[in-house]
C-alpha cells in the first residue's frame, strides 16, 4: 500500500507529528527512510492502529435519511467492507511476523555458526573439559595441602625447640574526659 511521510500521515489523520513519532518509538508504527532519505510510514499499519483516515475531500452537508431497508443492506455492505480491510491488515500482519520470525530464526542461525566456530577455534569442546579441571585441580589442592602440612609440624617443632619469649601487652591511654564548654575554651579543643 502507500508509503507517506509522517508530515503527511499527520495532517491526513489530524494528528501531530510528534503523536506519530511516539508510536514510532514505542514500536506500534514501523517507519522507513525513502528515496530522498525522509521517514515514511506504511498506510496499511496507520489504518490497523489508527483506523480510516479522515478525508477532506467529503462533502459536509447532511444526507437523507434512507430507507429501512436501504439502510440495511448499506449496513451489510459497510461491514462487507470493513471485514476486507481486516482481513487485508491481519494479511500484511502475517506476512510481516513470518519475515520477521525467519529473520530472527536466521540470526539465530547465524550466532550458533558462530559460536561453534568460536569453540573450535579456542579448542573449547563442551563438558568434558569442565569434568576433567576439577579433578586436576583438586589433586592439585592435595599436594598443596600435603606440603602446607609438613611445613606447619616443621614450624611447630621448631617452635618447641626454641625458647617462648613474653609478648608485651600494649595498652593505649585515653584522654582526660573533658566538658562541653571546655571544648570551645582550652587548646588543642
Amino acid at each position: 500500500m502507500a508509503k507517506l511521510t509522517i508530515s503527511k500521515m499527520a495532517k491526513l489523520y489530524g494528528l501531530s507529528r510528534g503523536a506519530i513519532y511516539d508510536k514510532v518509538a514505542k514500536g506500534n508504527l514501523t517507519a522507513t527512510l525513502n528515496e530522498q532519505g525522509q521517514k515514511v510510514v506504511d498506510m496499511v499499519d496507520m489504518i490497523a492502529l489508527y483506523g480510516e483516515p479522515l478525508s477532506n475531500s467529503k462533502p459536509n452537508f447532511v444526507e437523507q435519511q434512507p430507507t429501512v431497508q436501504n439502510s440495511s443492506k448499506q449496513t451489510e455492505l459497510d461491514s462487507v467492507e470493513l471485514y476486507k480491510k481486516m482481513l487485508d491488515i491481519s494479511e500484511s500482519a502475517r506476512l510481516k511476523a513470518e519475515d520477521r520470525e525467519e529473520r530472527l530464526f536466521n540470526e539465530i542461525s547465524q550466532l550458533k555458526n558462530e559460536i561453534r566456530e568460536l569453540r573450535n577455534v579456542l579448542g573449547y569442546s563442551g563438558k568434558s573439559n569442565i569434568e576433567q579441571q576439577p579433578t586436576v585441580q583438586n589433586s592439585l589442592v592435595e599436594q598443596y595441602n600435603k606440603t602446607d602440612l609438613n611445613s606447619v609440624e616443621q614450624e611447630k617443632t621448631g617452635l618447641l625447640e626454641s625458647k617462648n619469649y613474653p609478648i608485651p601487652e600494649i595498652k593505649e591511654e585515653e584522654p582526660p574526659k573533658r566538658g562541653f564548654w571546655s571544648k570551645f575554651f582550652l587548646p588543642n579543643g
